[in-house]
């Protein structure tokens, strides 16, 4: 009789996991395509150093701040020159805003222009805490890229345009762009 108790209990509490997983997003896959965009201008500031200090913390919180408070119009975006699970936490990256040029930038920015034949984004769908991992998303873009004979950078950018949604973009080194 209290076995069978347990095994319901068990079977209450995982189906309660699986349900909130789902709300939040974690069964979604990444939509992957191919964007015309020829260039990205980026306002922020570039950080090197391990991903786990409070520096990175404090610069991240300060980027996000500033584009929820003051440049609302904006995405935050990451430039990732490297990846941490790569070179255990050590980071190269440019933590900013995109960037209308016809706008003035902060004193304190530093403007950071990537021009390009397009990108290849994959669209998440979802909560941070139950996206894909970023190494297999980047792995699926790359694919993706490879079956359109496309060439990309060597750098990631993720962007941020709204609270559950991360585009994780790649941009494209050489290639034909035919946008579908």
């Amino acid at each position: 009789m209290r076995r069978s108790y347990i095994y319901l209990i068990g079977t209450l509490i995982l189906t309660g996991i699986l349900i909130v997983y789902n709300q939040l997003g974690g069964f979604n896959e990444p939509e992957i395509s191919l964007v015309p965009v020829n260039k990205y201008i980026f306002a922020g500031k570039m950080y090197e150093g391990n991903i786990k200090d409070k520096e990175w913390e404090e610069l991240y919180l300060n980027i996000r701040s500033l584009k929820e408070n003051k440049y609302p119009f904006s995405s935050l975006a990451i430039i990732w020159y490297n990846s941490p699970e790569d070179e255990e936490g050590e980071v190269k990256a440019f933590v900013g805003l995109i960037w209308n040029d016809s706008i003035a930038v902060p004193e304190s920015f530093d403007i950071k222009e990537i021009a390009m034949k397009g990108l290849v984004r994959a669209e998440l769908k979802g909560h941070a805490f139950v996206v894909p991992n970023p190494n297999k998303v980047i792995k699926k873009i790359r694919k993706f890229a490879e079956s359109k004979d496309l060439t990309l950078n060597n750098i990631v950018i993720d962007r941020y345009p709204e609270e559950s949604i991360i585009y994780t973009e790649i941009p494209v080194k050489s290639g034909l762009i035919n946008v579908e």
